[in-house]
């Protein structure tokens, strides 16, 4: 992302770099910070946020060791990146889901973390034309830490709708909670929309 955005942004540079010899003596790549602790989720906010600008400055730090000319893009021109990315890659996606042959299979795993904080994670599952079995992470979302039956179903025909693959919903494979018995029991209704779109 950083050559994209220095190519992009700063091709002067860039170009001027490319042809840069490794034994620089900048004083700016001199030393790179070591490991970063990963921020507790106790902290406060402006504890976070000095962690945060930690993390920035360790980034930029590390860019310039690598390459004194570089720039590293604000949050901004990175979020848009990584937006603009995630957006192609989604697109790829619902037409490669959209070109299976047969029924897709599901994996469904709910869990909640040591914080309490609760997340999804749903695996489609099928197999091409040529006999050949893939598998795609179709979503990984947040949930409340109490993560009824009602409220996977609602998460899970979200993410398969948006990815237009509701209606080629075939087998399931989750654990035995009793949120999974809810949630299939409140998905029973749903298993039939083979001929809706």
């Amino acid at each position: 992302m950083l050559t994209a955005h220095t190519k992009s942004c700063h091709l002067t540079e860039w170009e001027k770099a490319d042809g840069r010899t490794t034994n620089s003596t900048s004083s700016k790549s001199a030393a790179v910070p070591k490991a970063f602790q990963p921020v507790d989720p106790k902290l406060s906010p402006k504890e976070q946020q000095a962690i945060d600008d930690r993390f920035k400055r360790l980034i930029t730090e590390l860019a310039q060791a690598l390459n004194r000319l570089c720039e590293v893009p604000s949050r901004f021109t990175l979020k848009a990146c990584l937006c603009a990315d995630f957006e192609k890659y989604r697109q790829k996606v619902k037409a490669e889901l959209a070109n299976v042959p047969g029924r897709i299979s599901l994996t469904l795993d709910p869990w909640t973390s040591v914080a309490q904080e609760g997340y999804l994670g749903l695996t489609a599952h099928w197999v091409t034309s040529g006999f050949e079995l893939q598998e795609l992470l179709l979503g990984f979302v947040s949930l409340p830490a109490e993560h009824t039956g009602e409220v996977l179903k609602e998460e899970v025909m979200s993410i398969l709708r948006d990815h237009g693959t509701a209606h080629k919903m075939f087998a399931w494979t989750m654990d035995g909670a009793v949120n999974m018995k809810a949630f299939f029991n409140d998905m029973k209704p749903d298993l039939n929309l083979r001929d809706r779109a």
